[in-house]
Parts: structure tokens; C-alpha cells; sequence
């Protein structure tokens, strides 16, 4: 790994040789967990996430969600609001409420403002809607992880 460091009228190139470890070296591709019923969705999202970030799972439930967050620690989890056993809005809050610092990202039907908000108020940073999911997916992710909140157009009032 190359550092290149400021100092005054001088510039100083440094390698660092072997103190990275594995974990640090995946931060280079974002680690996404994925949750959706359908397994058609899953794959597809996947796939279209496939060239830049790591995609270290997917779960068709609530429940699993939570556990596998806990268990992986991803950096990102994109999830839909009707999971069976534990809807994604409850699993959201879960998520936080057990300390879990992932970046959070609905890909859900839903475009009710309501609906948004109890997104965005149970730790969500981003928020898409399926129709939207081919344009508005990457751009979501790349915002959520720069710290910002991101939200598909069409979201009615």
C-alpha cells in the first residue's frame, strides 16, 4: 500500500509492506448484505452488484437479517420493508438498537412519504424504488457510503 503524505515543500512517498490486514483489504470493495423474498430480485441485485462491491450474503427474512448483520458486519445492507417474520423497517431498528453500524438502504415498492420516514427515523440512509432500481442503485450506494442520504424521485407526498 502506497501513503503519500503532505509535508511542507516536500512530498514523502511511504509503503507500508504487511500491515494491512484481510479485512482492511476488502474495505477496497464495499461489503453489501442483501435482503428481499424474492430470490429473483436477490439474484438480480447481486449481479448488478457484483463488479464493484462484495456481496457477502442474502437473506428472504427479517430474522435472518438481524442475525446475519451481527454475524458479517457488513458495510452496507440493502433491504426491503415486507420481509416475512420481522419487516425490514422493525429489522432496521433492530439493526441499530444492537449498535451495528452498517449503512442502511431500502429497495422497496413503496413510495408513500409515511413509509420513507419511518425508513429514514429507524436509521436508513438510502431509499429506492424498485421501478428505479437499474439507475438509481448505484448512485445510492455510492452516496450512502460517502455519508450523504439518498432518495428515488418518484416518492409521493
Amino acid at each position: 500500500m502506497l501513503v503519500k503524505m503532505k509535508v511542507p515543500k516536500v512530498d514523502i512517498l511511504y509503503e507500508f509492506k504487511g500491515l494491512i490486514s484481510g479485512r482492511d483489504k476488502q474495505m477496497e470493495r464495499p461489503r453489501i448484505l442483501l435482503a428481499d423474498k424474492s430470490p429473483e430480485l436477490l439474484s438480480r441485485v447481486a449481479e448488478i452488484l457484483a463488479p464493484r462491491y462484495e456481496v457477502i450474503g442474502s437473506v428472504d427474512n427479517g430474522c435472518e437479517l438481524v442475525s446475519e448483520a451481527v454475524r458479517t458486519n457488513p458495510d452496507l445492507i440493502i433491504l426491503d420493508i415486507t420481509l416475512p417474520l420481522m419487516d425490514g423497517i422493525e429489522a432496521a431498528h433492530e439493526i441499530r438498537q444492537l449498535g451495528l453500524h452498517a449503512k442502511l438502504v431500502f429497495l422497496t415498492t413503496r413510495a408513500e412519504a409515511v413509509t420513507v420516514f419511518a425508513c429514514l427515523t429507524n436509521g436508513a440512509q438510502g431509499y429506492i424504488l424498485k421501478s428505479q432500481l437499474k439507475t438509481h442503485l448505484d448512485p445510492a450506494i455510492e452516496t450512502v457510503l460517502r455519508g450523504s442520504t439518498f432518495a428515488s424521485h418518484l416518492i409521493s407526498r
